[in-house]
């Protein structure tokens, strides 16, 4: 009769990890891969994102207060409005519209409404485009969790944020 070895217990906290992740992302855990990115692969971000980790913490004793207070580095708050460069191109976008049809009622309403997408884009567009250019360039860059990186701070019971982070933390802290 074959001996049956033991279940390693590296190998039951993967599993353990990645059947969380599963279950609250309705996949098959086979699917999740230990270099996935849990907000841009895995789509997890926001409430969702809230939830898990609160879980997350609760289930396998990790201490996420370096996270909590870093979170703003890692996932999106969860957005119902729209942005403010969205707004603001359609209201240019709107604006435009409206005084091309009061001021040249003589050109088509359809080149009038495609004018006023492009402008639309072309406002959105420089809103993005400066948002990015004035961002403050002491704030670290964000940051992206990967299901290797669950497991091991699982393994740790701690989860730690890179320094960069912590210091800027810190420092609006004061």
């Amino acid at each position: 009769m074959p001996q049956v070895l033991p279940f390693p217990v590296e190998m039951q906290l993967e599993l353990r990890v990645k059947d969380r992740l599963a279950v609250k992302l309705a996949i098959d855990e086979d699917e999740i891969q230990m270099t996935y990115r849990l907000r841009s692969d895995l789509g997890l971000d926001g409430d969702s994102a809230v939830e898990f980790f609160q879980r997350y913490g609760e289930d396998f004793g990790v201490d996420l207060s370096e996270l909590k207070a870093a979170w703003r580095f890692y996932f999106s708050p969860e957005r119902a409005a729209i942005s403010r460069g969205t707004k603001f191109a359609m209201v240019a976008g709107l604006s435009a519209w409206l005084l091309q049809a009061i001021l040249f009622p003589q050109i088509s309403t359809f080149f009038g409404l495609i004018t006023a997408a492009a402008l639309t884009g072309i406002v959105w567009l420089s809103v993005a485009i400066a948002e990015r250019m004035n961002r403050d360039p002491e704030i670290p860059a964000e940051r992206e969790i990967t299901v290797g990186e669950l497991i091991g701070n699982a393994r740790t019971g701690i989860w730690k944020v890179p320094e960069d982070i912590q210091r800027w933390v810190a420092k609006q802290e004061q």
